[in-house]
């Protein structure tokens, strides 16, 4: 219900959410006896891999009966998972005037209702850059994949130092200290955790509308675009940080050999 497609009632096969493209691990382990047989022990486990796929999506449109008139389904007001369409100079851009825009006397501008051509302009420019900068123009003209694109890379190091102990006899004790997320303890902006989160989707903009005129090249429809509620413009992916992954921790152990 929450899966990012371009027809729900059809969905591809496509990259799953928890795809692990690349992961690289290492281990590096050092032992030495300084007393007896007794070790001192000290050990690093890394491990780099990529971050998860997420997918650009259409924002829920600004009502239910707008998602109702373009996707058929008014749930797209809240679900926002249908798949974002890269124009080809084939949409109309749309931007209202501000409430600024209002109150400063900008000409045309006497409410939030009425379409800015100035910042219509300016947003069909932002998109544009928008989507040159995500890599979206090899999709120009069409819907972008599910899962195209994944969030930054993880780097984490583990340590482990371990001690052995002579308590009676043949018997011994080990003890233990393990750092997890080891960078992070040195560098508080090391070792983090950022991704888009559940539900691994970024709405862009809104469709606001199917238009059947003053389409552009004079096509019989088209969809008409409009920034998000709060946006003057098309909305960046938002990696948040996964806070419980992204500290570090130490945990102490006692154990006995017999």
């Amino acid at each position: 219900d929450r899966l990012a497609v371009a027809d729900p009632n059809n969905p591809k096969l496509s990259t799953s959410n928890y795809e692990i493209e690349h992961q690289i691990k290492g281990q590096f382990t050092w032992r030495k006896a300084f007393f007896g047989d007794y070790e001192t022990g000290i050990a690093l486990v890394g491990e780099r891999r990529s971050g998860r796929p997420y997918s650009f999506t259409f924002g829920g449109g600004t009502s239910q009966a707008a998602a109702q008139a373009v996707w058929g389904d008014p749930r797209q007001n809240a679900r926002q998972h249908h798949l974002f369409y890269v124009p080809d100079g084939d949409v109309i851009f749309e931007a209202m005037c501000t409430s600024g825009d209002v109150s400063s006397g900008v000409p045309g501008c006497t409410s939030t209702s009425i379409v800015s051509p100035t910042r219509s302009a300016q947003f069909a420019s932002d998109t544009e850059a928008y989507v040159q900068r995500f890599g979206l123009d090899k999709w120009r003209g069409r819907i972008v994949p599910r899962n195209s694109h994944t969030s930054s890379w993880l780097s984490v190091l583990d340590l482990r130092l371990s001690q052995e102990l002579p308590i009676w006899r043949k018997a011994r004790g080990v003890l233990t200290v393990d750092v997890e997320n080891l960078a992070n303890m040195i560098d508080n902006d090391w070792g983090q955790l950022r991704q888009v989160s559940f539900e691994y989707f970024t709405p862009v903009v809104d469709v606001n509308r199917i238009a059947t005129t003053g389409c552009p090249g004079g096509a019989a429809s088209c969809y008409v675009y409009r920034p998000r509620s709060g946006s003057t413009g098309p909305v960046a992916p938002n990696e948040s940080l996964s806070a419980l992954p992204s500290v570090w921790k130490i945990q102490l152990g006692v154990r006995i050999e017999f």
